[in-house]
C-alpha cells in the first residue's frame, strides 16, 4: 500500500534509506500519526465546545434556583437561632464569601470573572496542546527518538566506555535524561505563561520566580531518582522475565505505585509544602464527626500552605486503609 509509506528522516543507526525499517515506515508510523491526530482533533473539538459555554453572560437558571433555595433555608435557620439566642451571623470579612449575606448575589458578582478565567484557560489549553501534538509529530517524522538513542550511545561510549549491548540500562538512563531535559525546556514557556500571566491576570498566582525555579529543580531531582530507578528495574525485568516478562513488569508497576502513594504524603509532598496539624477546636471536631458519620477512618488532619503558590481553594484526602489523612 504505497499510500501508507511514511519513513522517518532518521532511524536508529543513521539517516533512513528507502528500504530501512520497512514495516515501521509502511504501517506503524502511519498508524501512530493517524491516531495522534484523531485524538488531538477530538479533544480540541471538546475544548471548543467547553469554551463556547464560557461566553454565556446569563447566570445558569438551575444554579440560581438551587442557591436561592439554600439562601431561604439559611435565612430561616439564622432567624430561628437568633430568636433562641443560640448563635449570631458570622460578620467576618476574611472569607471570599460573606457567610452572613445571601450567596446568590455574591455568586452572580463573581460569575463574569469566572467566565473570563475559563475562556483564557481553555484557549491556552488549545494552544498548548496544539504545540505539543505538532512537536510529537515532528519528532516521529524526523526520527527524534532514534537520534537521541544514538546520541546516548555515543555519550556512554565516549565518556564512560559503555557498550550499548552490555550497558543497555545505563544508556537508557542517559536517553531518559536527554528527553526529560529537552521536554522541560520546550514546555517551560507554557508553564511560565500559565503561572505568571494567566493566573496573575485573574488574581490567583502567588508563586514567586524563585519558588517556581525551586519546584522545577525538586521535580527534576525526584524524577531522576524514582524515574531512573523504575526504568532500570523494568528493563532488568524484561531481560530476566523471558516470554512472561509482562507479568513481572505488571507486578513491579503495582508494587512501585503502591509504595509511591504510601511515601508521597510523608516524604515527597513536604518537600514542596508545609503541613501543620489542624489545631484543636470546633472545625477539627466537626470534620472528625463528619468522618465518623461517613465511616471514613480519618487519623490525621493537616493545614497546607498551598496559598504560597495560588489563591485557588484546595483540599484533598490521601492514604490507605486505616491511615487516611
Amino acid at each position: 500500500m504505497p499510500s501508507l509509506t511514511i519513513t522517518p528522516v532518521y532511524t536508529q543507526g543513521g539517516p533512513s534509506t528507502e528500504n530501512s525499517d520497512s514495516f515501521f515506515g509502511r504501517y506503524a508510523l502511519f498508524a501512530t500519526l493517524a491516531f495522534t491526530a484523531t485524538v488531538f482533533l477530538f479533544e480540541t473539538y471538546l475544548s471548543l465546545r467547553q469554551r463556547s459555554s464560557y461566553f454565556k453572560t446569563e447566570f445558569p437558571s438551575e444554579l440560581k434556583t438551587t442557591v436561592s433555595r439554600i439562601d431561604e433555608e439559611e435565612k430561616k435557620s439564622n432567624s430561628a437561632k437568633n430568636d433562641d439566642g443560640a448563635a449570631k451571623p458570622d460578620n467576618s470579612t476574611d472569607a471570599k464569601l460573606d457567610k452572613s449575606q445571601p450567596l446568590l448575589p455574591q455568586l452572580e458578582a463573581k460569575f463574569s470573572k469566572a467566565q473570563s478565567y475559563g475562556q483564557d484557560k481553555v484557549f491556552f489549553s488549545i494552544v498548548s496542546s496544539t504545540y505539543s501534538v505538532i512537536e510529537e509529530i515532528v519528532y516521529l517524522l524526523y526520527g527524534f527518538y532514534p537520534y537521541v538513542w544514538d546520541a546516548a550511545c555515543s555519550i556512554g561510549s565516549k565518556y564512560f566506555g559503555w557498550d550499548e549491548s552490555t550497558n543497555e540500562i545505563k544508556v537508557s538512563l542517559i536517553f531518559m535524561a536527554i528527553v526529560t531535559v529537552i521536554g522541560l525546556i520546550t514546555q517551560l514557556p507554557f508553564d511560565i505563561y500559565s503561572t505568571f500571566f494567566i493566573e496573575k491576570k485573574h488574581g490567583f498566582n502567588k508563586q514567586t520566580p524563585k519558588l517556581f525555579v525551586e519546584d522545577k529543580i525538586k521535580g527534576l531531582a525526584l524524577e531522576a531518582v524514582f524515574g531512573g530507578f523504575s526504568l532500570a528495574a523494568i528493563l532488568k525485568l524484561i531481560k530476566w522475565g523471558g516470554d512472561k516478562f509482562y507479568i513481572y513488569v505488571w507486578a513491579f508497576a503495582f508494587a512501585f505505585t503502591t509504595f509511591m502513594m504510601t511515601i508521597a504524603p510523608v516524604f515527597i509532598m513536604p518537600l514542596f509544602n508545609k503541613y501543620d496539624p489542624l489545631p484543636e477546636g470546633e472545625l477539627k471536631k466537626q470534620i472528625f464527626d463528619l468522618a465518623g458519620r461517613l465511616k471514613f477512618p480519618l487519623t490525621k488532619l493537616f493545614v497546607m500552605d498551598g496559598s504560597k503558590r495560588s489563591s485557588h481553594s484546595n483540599a484533598f484526602m490521601f492514604g490507605f486503609f486505616n491511615n487516611k489523612r
